[in-house]
């Protein structure tokens, strides 16, 4: 009883959480804070998903690139009132996809597979540009230092694994090598927009929104593919 009302509580405790952490953060606070706000989702979602480990445990992948993508993308936020914005779309997306998740597992008669797809691509694509916006501060501005070009490395392994979603969950259907060659166009894309003068959050804009781009033209066209039933 306690899980199905999970998406209510736990986005709860964690708005809560982070609104006090940056209503006056210290470095004990942060790591306290962060700590428990990247434990919680991760528990939760185990214990949803539990006994059903083999079907389930893509979601578990999910909710850590979500959460590391939402605390990253915070912790470079200096602007209050964008902090707050964060904060409040994180949890309300925490509730959508824990909500999605428990539906997907435990009451498999009554979800709508259409439902559950379009709130984990609008997850994947926040969560996408959260953790590349992130990764993109924290390595610098300059396109010429050499850990910068692990960007590549990281886009072309968040996009492989966001692809590769949606083909192990099974709401889409696909080759895997064709959704790596995209994986790997995305983050050289990611590795040339660097040159340009716009900024780690623009360039993470357009790297997700091509994503999402990509995901939509590809589930169009494999939708083409599958042949008509009498």
């Amino acid at each position: 009883m306690m899980l199905s009302k999970i998406h209510i509580y736990l986005p709860l405790i964690v708005l809560f959480l982070l609104l006090f952490l940056f209503q006056n953060p210290t470095v004990l606070k942060v790591i306290a804070v962060y700590a428990l706000v990247f434990l919680l989702p991760f528990l939760s979602i185990f214990l949803i998903v539990s006994g059903q480990m083999k079907k389930g445990w893509p979601f578990l992948v999910e909710m850590l690139i979500l959460t590391v993508g939402a605390l990253l993308f915070l912790l470079f936020l200096n602007n209050r009132l964008w902090q707050i914005v964060s904060i409040v779309v994180f949890c309300l997306l925490l509730g959508f996809f824990l909500r999605s998740v428990y539906a997907f597992i435990h009451l498999i008669r009554f979800y709508t597979p259409e439902k559950i797809e379009k709130i984990m691509k609008i997850i994947n694509f926040v969560a996408s540009y959260w953790v590349l916006s992130g990764f993109g501060i924290l390595i610098g501005p300059d396109p010429f230092w050499l850990p910068a070009y692990s960007c590549f490395v990281l886009t072309f392994v968040l996009f492989f694994w966001l692809f590769y979603f949606f083909i192990k969950i099974g709401f889409t259907q696909g080759d895997i090598w064709e959704r790596s060659i995209m994986s790997l166009i995305l983050g050289e894309v990611y590795l040339i927009i660097r040159f340009l003068p716009f900024g780690p959050y623009f360039n993470a804009l357009i790297i997700s929104l091509i994503f999402i781009i990509l995901t939509l033209w590809t589930e169009r066209k494999n939708r083409k593919r599958l042949p008509l039933t009498t």
